[in-house]
């Protein structure tokens, strides 16, 4: 199984977009876009995502992906 990262649609449209089409182009987790994550103050203020329950914060698409990928790989997720 592979490890899910999720992401809020409103986060999504303010410049997800760029992390998720990265994320399963890779086909390395599984991506989900919920209407919402209970995150509103974060996902207001920047980018980001949910990696297997911990929520990352990324201060452009890139940086968003990078750290994504740095926590799955630190947990033993990848």
């Amino acid at each position: 199984m592979l490890p899910m990262v999720e992401f809020c649609v409103n986060n999504v449209i303010n410049g997800g977009e760029e992390v998720i089409a990265q994320l399963e182009k890779d086909g390395l987790v599984d991506v989900v876009v919920n209407n919402c994550l209970s995150e509103c103050t974060t996902c207001a203020a920047s980018l980001f995502a949910i990696a297997e329950g911990e929520v990352i914060h990324g201060e452009s698409a890139q940086d968003l992906l990078t750290k994504i990928y740095r926590y799955l790989e630190e947990e033993d997720y990848l």
